[in-house]
């Protein structure tokens, strides 16, 4: 493969305003290119949206970015399904809205996709933060 594929980076957010900040920092923050960032918020009723928007604002990076909101609440796997229906990419890589990203998170999991032209899912390793900012052990 001669050029990198184009990839969806979609955070699906719902009444998240405690960690949507780190969230989206953590799509934007990725360094595979190209890419394309979905921040799409699922009606939330406290101050997600608003959040997302002020920190789109003030993007100026060089990720392709779409901000969107459900006018009425979906549940995850109708929101999935809308994304899925609207993304350019080849590959999607999906986080919510508590997720925070690595920089290399998108990187990692496309070269698991090129090494491994069978495989249809890989995901990534997650590290539990607990509360008060403690990685939660296993």
């Amino acid at each position: 493969m001669n050029e990198n594929p184009l990839v969806t980076f979609a955070v699906l957010a719902f009444n998240q305003e405690k960690y949507i900040r780190e969230a989206v920092n953590g799509a934007l923050s990725q360094t595979y290119r190209p890419l394309e960032v979905i921040i799409s918020d699922d009606c939330s009723v406290d101050n997600t949206f608003k959040i997302i928007r002020e920190i789109i604002s003030e993007y100026d990076g060089v990720h392709e970015v779409i901000v969107r909101q459900n006018q009425d609440n979906q549940g995850l796997i109708q929101h999935v399904n809308y994304i899925t229906s609207i993304m350019k990419g080849e590959i999607l890589v999906m986080a919510a809205g508590d997720d925070i990203s690595i920089p290399n998170r998108t990187n990692t999991l496309v070269s698991k996709f090129v090494d491994n032209p069978k495989a249809q899912l890989v995901h990534s390793e997650v590290t539990e933060i607990a509360e008060d900012g403690d990685v939660v052990s296993r």
